[in-house]
Protein backbone atom coordinates (compact mmCIF):
# COMPACT_ATOMS: atom_id res chain seq x y z
CA UNK A 1 0.00 0.00 0.00
CA UNK A 2 1.41 3.10 -0.67
CA UNK A 3 2.63 5.28 2.09
CA UNK A 4 0.18 8.77 1.65
CA UNK A 5 -0.72 10.41 4.42
CA UNK A 6 -3.24 11.45 2.03
CA UNK A 7 -5.79 8.44 2.57
CA UNK A 8 -9.39 9.19 3.23
CA UNK A 9 -10.45 6.39 5.73
CA UNK A 10 -13.29 5.09 3.17
CA UNK A 11 -10.77 4.50 0.56
CA UNK A 12 -8.13 3.06 3.31
CA UNK A 13 -11.02 0.40 4.53
CA UNK A 14 -11.60 -0.06 0.42
CA UNK A 15 -7.87 -0.83 0.14
CA UNK A 16 -7.70 -3.40 2.76
CA UNK A 17 -11.04 -5.37 2.01
CA UNK A 18 -10.14 -5.54 -1.25
CA UNK A 19 -6.71 -7.05 -0.40
CA UNK A 20 -7.76 -9.24 2.58
CA UNK A 21 -11.23 -10.30 2.03
CA UNK A 22 -11.39 -11.13 -1.46
CA UNK A 23 -11.37 -14.66 -2.71
CA UNK A 24 -7.48 -15.27 -2.07
CA UNK A 25 -5.81 -14.67 1.23
CA UNK A 26 -2.48 -15.19 2.54
CA UNK A 27 -1.75 -16.10 6.38
CA UNK A 28 1.86 -14.65 7.20
CA UNK A 29 1.85 -13.75 11.01
CA UNK A 30 3.14 -16.90 12.29
CA UNK A 31 5.96 -15.89 10.88
CA UNK A 32 8.98 -15.26 13.26
CA UNK A 33 11.11 -12.24 10.94
CA UNK A 34 10.14 -9.39 10.82
CA UNK A 35 11.63 -8.05 7.64
CA UNK A 36 9.65 -11.67 5.44
CA UNK A 37 6.30 -10.48 6.77
CA UNK A 38 6.46 -7.16 6.03
CA UNK A 39 7.92 -8.13 2.79
CA UNK A 40 4.66 -10.14 2.40
CA UNK A 41 2.53 -7.83 3.43
CA UNK A 42 3.88 -5.01 1.29
CA UNK A 43 3.88 -7.42 -2.07
CA UNK A 44 -0.11 -8.13 -0.88
CA UNK A 45 -1.12 -5.17 -0.29
CA UNK A 46 0.10 -3.51 -3.31
CA UNK A 47 -0.75 -6.55 -6.21
CA UNK A 48 -4.35 -4.67 -6.29
CA UNK A 49 -2.58 -1.74 -7.66
CA UNK A 50 -0.84 -3.72 -10.95
CA UNK A 51 -2.33 -3.83 -13.94
CA UNK A 52 -1.05 -6.56 -16.89
CA UNK A 53 -1.15 -5.16 -20.71
CA UNK A 54 -3.58 -6.29 -23.04
CA UNK A 55 -0.83 -9.17 -24.62
CA UNK A 56 -0.61 -10.33 -21.30
CA UNK A 57 -4.09 -10.84 -20.40
CA UNK A 58 -4.54 -12.17 -23.94
CA UNK A 59 -2.01 -14.89 -23.14
CA UNK A 60 -3.31 -15.33 -19.79
CA UNK A 61 -7.15 -15.91 -21.28
CA UNK A 62 -5.07 -18.31 -23.93
CA UNK A 63 -3.77 -20.40 -21.20
CA UNK A 64 -7.07 -20.74 -19.40
CA UNK A 65 -8.54 -21.68 -22.89
CA UNK A 66 -6.08 -24.26 -23.46
CA UNK A 67 -6.43 -25.69 -19.39
CA UNK A 68 -10.17 -25.94 -20.04
CA UNK A 69 -10.43 -27.62 -23.43
CA UNK A 70 -7.42 -29.90 -22.07
CA UNK A 71 -10.28 -30.86 -19.17
CA UNK A 72 -13.09 -31.18 -21.53
CA UNK A 73 -10.61 -33.61 -23.81
CA UNK A 74 -9.89 -35.60 -20.66
CA UNK A 75 -13.40 -36.03 -19.94
CA UNK A 76 -14.74 -37.37 -23.26
CA UNK A 77 -12.20 -39.33 -23.45
CA UNK A 78 -11.70 -41.07 -20.13
CA UNK A 79 -15.57 -40.37 -19.21
CA UNK A 80 -15.51 -43.68 -16.82
CA UNK A 81 -11.94 -43.51 -15.20
CA UNK A 82 -11.55 -41.01 -11.84
CA UNK A 83 -9.87 -38.22 -13.09
CA UNK A 84 -9.11 -35.06 -10.82
CA UNK A 85 -9.53 -31.93 -13.45
CA UNK A 86 -9.24 -28.00 -12.63
CA UNK A 87 -12.75 -27.25 -11.90
CA UNK A 88 -12.73 -24.54 -9.08
CA UNK A 89 -9.39 -23.87 -9.50
CA UNK A 90 -9.56 -22.96 -13.35
CA UNK A 91 -7.40 -19.56 -12.60
CA UNK A 92 -4.68 -22.18 -11.64
CA UNK A 93 -3.17 -22.72 -15.09
CA UNK A 94 -3.03 -18.83 -15.96
CA UNK A 95 -1.82 -17.68 -12.26
CA UNK A 96 0.79 -20.17 -11.72
CA UNK A 97 2.35 -19.10 -15.44
CA UNK A 98 2.32 -15.69 -14.68
CA UNK A 99 4.14 -16.39 -11.59
CA UNK A 100 6.63 -18.79 -13.24
CA UNK A 101 6.82 -16.14 -16.08
CA UNK A 102 7.27 -12.71 -12.99
CA UNK A 103 10.18 -15.19 -11.57
CA UNK A 104 11.93 -15.30 -15.02
CA UNK A 105 11.92 -11.79 -15.52
CA UNK A 106 13.53 -11.24 -12.00
CA UNK A 107 15.89 -13.65 -12.62
CA UNK A 108 15.12 -17.51 -11.34
CA UNK A 109 16.69 -20.01 -12.91
CA UNK A 110 15.05 -22.65 -11.64
CA UNK A 111 11.72 -23.25 -9.81
CA UNK A 112 10.17 -26.22 -8.05
CA UNK A 113 6.36 -26.66 -7.42
CA UNK A 114 4.41 -29.51 -5.52
CA UNK A 115 1.21 -29.87 -6.00
CA UNK A 116 -1.53 -32.61 -5.09
CA UNK A 117 -2.90 -34.71 -7.98
CA UNK A 118 -5.50 -32.30 -8.71
CA UNK A 119 -4.98 -30.70 -11.84
CA UNK A 120 -1.81 -31.94 -12.53
CA UNK A 121 -1.80 -33.38 -16.31
CA UNK A 122 -3.97 -30.11 -16.99
CA UNK A 123 -0.81 -28.09 -15.16
CA UNK A 124 2.24 -30.40 -16.89
CA UNK A 125 0.45 -29.09 -20.70
CA UNK A 126 -0.50 -25.88 -20.14
CA UNK A 127 2.25 -24.57 -17.45
CA UNK A 128 5.44 -26.44 -17.67
CA UNK A 129 4.25 -27.31 -21.72
CA UNK A 130 4.99 -30.98 -21.55
CA UNK A 131 4.45 -32.65 -24.72
CA UNK A 132 -0.10 -33.76 -24.69
CA UNK A 133 0.86 -37.05 -26.37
Amino acid sequence: MSRTKDWKLKDLIAALESAYCKKIGVEFNHMTDKTQRDWIRQKFENIQYETLDEATRIHMFKRLNDSQMWGDFMAQKFNTTKRFGLEGVWSFIPGMKYAIDKLAELGAETFVFGMPHRGRMNTLANVVRKPKV
